[in-house]
């Protein structure tokens, strides 16, 4: 059973938490369940949560928070604030906005440095900074944000993109499907059969993380239907 908090906003369905709202309200959105994604957005910066701390602090936003978040702007017709979120990243170089850990003030550093950690304990890194953009990303971000002039980035965007989905197909481990396709459900049909080619056990892979480790197997359901059925999604503005 899914569960929205007070706002409307989609949250953990057993701690209540709103780490991961941005990737689940996006991916909500993009299955055609509206949701309130104009809080999460302000002047091209994202938070996970509006309102939850250490999560409405933007320094924390992940690439896997975006990728879902800015599909389900698209889905929803919200292209301004696509479109806010693209030239935001431009001028960043393409990197998300995860220059802290979870915490206000614990700035990563690329090079090797001592930190605390979320438990507060001592840790040490050779390398940490924010999550880069590959240009099946980038591409992402200009489909749903519909730059028409930049659709030319395709030439990379999508080549790149069809490596990423046999590599996630074939390698990875995860069960966390939901970067993925968004990706694929945004790029079109036929990146969508791919997938649904490279990884023939998706119906396991998005029970086990949906249902059995997040309690949240409505949102199992209508990904395995969108992968199944594969229709053609187009935005509901």
């Amino acid at each position: 059973m899914l569960k929205f908090d007070a706002h409307g906003i989609l949250v953990d369905t057993q701690a209540g938490d709103g780490g991961d709202s941005a990737n689940r309200a996006g991916l909500w959105a993009l299955l055609g369940h509206a949701q309130p994604l104009d809080l999460f957005e302000q002047k091209g910066f994202l938070v996970r949560h509006p309102f939850q701390e250490p999560w409405n602090h933007p320094g924390n936003f992940t690439r896997d928070q975006l990728l879902p978040y800015v599909a389900g702007l698209w889905r929803q017709g919200e292209i301004k604030a696509a479109r806010r979120v693209f030239w935001r990243h431009l001028r960043r170089g393409f990197f998300a906005q995860n220059l802290d850990r979870d915490q206000p003030g614990t700035r990563k550093k690329p090079w090797p440095h001592r930190y605390r950690d979320d438990r507060d304990e001592r840790a040490f890194s050779w390398f940490d900074f924010a999550d880069p953009l590959m240009p099946d990303h980038i591409f992402h971000l200009i489909l749903c944000a519909r730059l028409w002039p930049l659709y030319i980035f395709g030439i990379f965007g999508y080549p790149w993109l069809l490596i990423n989905i046999f590599g996630h197909g074939l390698f990875s481990r995860s069960d966390d499907e939901g970067q993925i396709l968004s990706q694929c459900l945004r790029a079109g049909r036929p990146f969508v059969a791919f997938y649904r080619f490279v990884k023939p056990d998706y119906r396991e892979s998005l029970r086990r993380y949906w249902d059995e480790r997040r309690r949240m197997g409505e949102i199992a359901d209508a990904l395995i239907e969108q992968v199944e059925v594969n229709p053609r999604l187009q935005t509901l503005d």
